[in-house]
C-alpha cells in the first residue's frame, strides 16, 4: 500500500494524503466536492481521485468504509475540524498510563505487540513511533534505548524465536541433471561453469 500512496501523492498529485497501515486520510476544503459514479454520490475531490486510482489499479474497496465529514474517527482518534480538537476514546485511560512516554509504557507496548507480529517487526514499528514522537518528547530516544526496553526486546525475541529454515544441499546427481538439461544462455553457461568447479573441488577433497 505504500507504493500506492506514493503514486497517489507523486503521480496523481493528491496532496496532504496520509496513510496508516491500509487507512488513508487527508484534510480538504469543504467546497471541494466531486461526483464518484461507481457509488453514485458526491465525495470530497481528493477522495474521488484516490478511489479512481484504486479502480485503475484493481484495488477493491467498499462504500461503507469511505467516510468524510467535519467530525471523523481516524485510526482510533476523534478528529473535530470544527474546533480543531483531537480526542482519544474513553477506554484509552482505563489503565491510567501516563501521556509522557517512559520505559515501562514502551516495554508494555513491545510485549503486547509481540503477541500479534514478529519481534523484528515490532522493533521497526517502535523506530517509526520514536521518529514521530521526537518533536513532542525530545527525550524519546533515551526512553527507547533504556535498559528495560532493550531487555524486553531481547526477551521477546527469545520467546518468539522462529527456527531458521534451511534448504537441503544440492547433490552431485542433481547438478548433473541440471547441467544436462540446461540451455546455452549466459546464465546457464555460468551455472554450468560453477557446477563443474564444484565437482572438481569435491573430487580433489576425496
Amino acid at each position: 500500500m505504500a507504493l500506492v500512496t506514493w503514486i497517489a501523492v507523486n503521480v496523481e498529485r493528491i496532496i496532504h494524503l496520509n496513510e496508516y497501515s491500509d487507512d488513508h486520510f487527508a484534510p480538504v476544503l469543504a467546497k471541494l466536492i466531486a461526483f464518484y459514479s461507481p457509488y453514485a454520490k458526491h465525495l470530497p475531490t481528493p477522495q474521488c481521485r484516490l478511489l479512481s486510482l484504486w479502480d485503475k489499479l484493481g484495488i477493491p474497496h467498499k462504500e461503507k468504509k469511505q467516510l468524510s465529514g467535519s467530525i471523523l474517527t481516524i485510526i482510533g482518534i476523534s478528529v473535530n475540524t470544527n474546533n480543531l480538537r483531537f480526542t482519544l476514546p474513553d477506554h484509552t485511560s482505563e489503565h491510567d498510563f501516563p501521556i509522557h512516554p517512559n520505559p515501562t509504557t514502551f516495554s508494555n507496548y513491545v510485549m503486547y505487540m509481540c503477541d500479534f507480529i514478529k519481534p523484528d517487526s515490532v522493533v521497526s514499528n517502535l523506530s517509526g513511533i520514536v521518529k514521530f514522537l521526537e518533536p513532542f518528547f525530545p527525550d524519546i530516544y533515551e526512553v527507547r534505548s533504556s535498559q528495560l526496553v532493550t531487555d524486553t526486546v531481547i526477551g521477546c525475541k527469545r520467546l518468539r524465536h522462529a527456527s531458521t529454515i534451511r534448504k537441503s544441499p544440492l547433490t552431485m546427481h542433481m547438478l548433473s541433471n541440471i547441467v544436462a538439461h540446461s540451455g546455452s544462455s549466459y546464465d546457464d553457461l555460468l551455472f554450468q561453469a560453477l557446477s563443474q568447479q564444484s565437482k572438481l573441488q569435491t573430487v580433489a577433497q576425496q
